[in-house]
């Protein structure tokens, strides 16, 4: 769906151009366009920051006072303590701990990109168990976000050599797919019953700030995590030297503590307010494995066919916390606080989305975040290990990536539900994820293969600039609306098109 025709070929370059001028004469405009189209928002942000502090601080307060909220601020802050202690940031430090390459822990990290393809699967479930969301949700949040307190033990007996390292290493692998494959489906179900069960303006209110919560929390947890994660190896290597691997026994900890988390995430889910009975309309006529003109609208195919192409190019980058330890031979205490400082921008970056979100365009938010990603892929394309300073260029780099990531994942939703409308929110959102999701891990795979063949610089280097080019193609084929203020649809009907029942499940 996405092959480079003449035609589509000649469409891209009069988006990226603005004129039918041939290429030499669309070169300035080649170039002025994107450094405007990046550099408007910063200066209108500029010019209204004081009054946007204020309303950000207010819709803040009102998300915190508000005692209807109270179980999605306890899921969320769960989810974020979940995400921190058992996510990439600590789960590739404890794989190359383990003795794991670059590639192949990159390989590895695969199934957690691949796992939300399983949610094509959900519109099939919830037909065949009678429309229990609520318990298909609360049983993929369970296998996925409490892994960490069977985990745990394993890596105590590894770092005892009590058992293999091998078999400390396919645990690990195994609680990195549950987070992928269950965990990910789970949180993508409770983006639908958020949907059903909020009104519109309080669903725009609360989804983006319990996103904001949880990555603040993330990084509330992983910066003493950054901090102690070296010093706390090398004196469980002083204190034991009878253990293989000391070095484990602080992963364990993390993970035990994630595993805590995913228990208290559970009991704020069971206290969200009932969703009853929720079945998708089957589509008519049925579909195959996965056909993009199935989607409701064609404003919808197209915008998933941009998506598909963001993700696939996002797949393709390295973990930057790969890159550090393998190239820049960092220490996983550096790892963990890139990923830390990652957290921070993302939080910052949450809060000022979700008051823009509010009223203004997700489009060009999305197409902003696209351009930010790809100037911090730029500049991680330099933090080549001949610099004075790598490290310091490439936590820069995490910070304008982590930014762009999490303005782009928040107006990526938002602009989901506002095209969905009235049509089948639960088909075309989990059709949305499975797609993004294959290209995704596509893309990974690929760049997993070429860093298993080499793990050096200039491969690297080309994996970060084919992901930055890919944005910006990305963010010049989307399509936007006429301004920033663009009347915002809200005339969503959230029941009609679902077969709902007032019963609990």
């Amino acid at each position: 769906m996405l092959l480079p025709t003449p035609a589509r070929l000649r469409v891209l370059w009069l988006r990226l151009t603005g004129s039918a001028a041939e290429p030499a004469a669309g070169t300035v405009s080649l170039v002025t366009r994107p450094l405007k189209a990046l550099s408007s928002p910063m200066i209108r942000a500029g010019r209204t920051a004081p009054a946007r502090a204020r309303q950000i601080k207010t819709e803040w307060a009102g998300f915190f006072g508000e005692g209807s909220y109270r179980a999605y601020r306890r899921q969320a802050a769960a989810a974020g303590v979940v995400g921190a202690f058992s996510g990439p940031a600590v789960a590739l430090p404890a794989l190359l701990v383990l003795g794991v390459g670059g590639g192949v822990a990159t390989v590895l990290m695969t199934a957690l990109v691949a796992g939300p393809v399983a949610s094509l699967a959900m519109p099939t479930l919830l037909r065949r168990s009678g429309g229990r969301m609520r318990n298909i949700t609360l049983a993929l949040v369970g296998a996925g976000d409490t892994s960490g307190l069977w985990v745990a033990p394993v890596l105590v007996l590894a770092a005892a050599g009590a058992v293999p390292s091998m078999v400390a290493l396919t645990v690990v692998f195994i609680s990195i797919a549950l987070s992928g494959f269950a965990s990910a489906t789970g949180y993508g179900n409770i983006g639908v019953w958020l949907r059903i069960v909020l009104p519109e303006g309080e669903r725009r209110a609360v989804a983006p700030r319990a996103a904001g919560l949880a990555a603040a929390l993330s990084a509330a947890v992983l910066i003493p995590v950054a901090l102690m994660i070296d010093p706390a190896s090398t004196l469980a290597k002083d204190a034991l030297p009878g253990f293989v691997t000391p070095a484990l026994l602080v992963f364990a900890v993390l993970y035990a503590a994630a595993g805590t988390a995913g228990l208290a995430e559970l009991a704020a889910l069971r206290s969200f307010p009932s969703i009853g009975r929720v079945t998708p309309i089957k589509p008519k006529p049925k579909p195959r494995s996965f056909n993009l003109a199935a989607m409701p609208s064609p404003v919808l195919t197209r915008f998933l066919r941009v998506a598909i192409l963001a993700a696939f190019g996002g797949g393709l980058a390295p973990y930057m916390s790969v890159y550090a330890m393998v190239v820049l031979h960092a220490s996983a205490g550096y790892a963990v606080g890139l990923a830390a400082v990652g957290a921070i921008a993302s939080v910052v970056a949450s809060t000022i989305c979700a008051a823009v979100l509010a009223g203004r365009s997700s489009s060009r938010l999305l197409r902003f975040s696209y351009g930010a990603v790809a100037i911090g892929y730029g500049v991680a394309f330099v933090a080549a290990p001949a610099l004075w300073d790598p490290l310091v260029v490439l936590m820069a780099s995490s910070v304008v990536v982590s930014a762009g990531a999490a303005t782009g994942r928040l107006a990526l939703s938002e602009r989901l539900f506002r095209l969905i409308g009235s049509a089948d929110p639960v088909g075309s959102v989990t059709r949305f994820t499975g797609g993004t999701s294959l290209a995704a891990a596509g893309g990974q795979g690929i760049g997993a293969l070429a860093l298993v063949a080499a793990s050096a610089w200039p491969v690297f280097a080309v994996l970060f600039a084919l992901t930055g080019v890919s944005r910006l193609v990305a963010a010049f084929a989307l399509d936007v609306s006429p301004s920033w203020s663009s009347a915002v649809n809200t005339r969503f009907s959230r029941r009609q098109e679902y077969m709902i029942s007032e019963r609990d499940c």
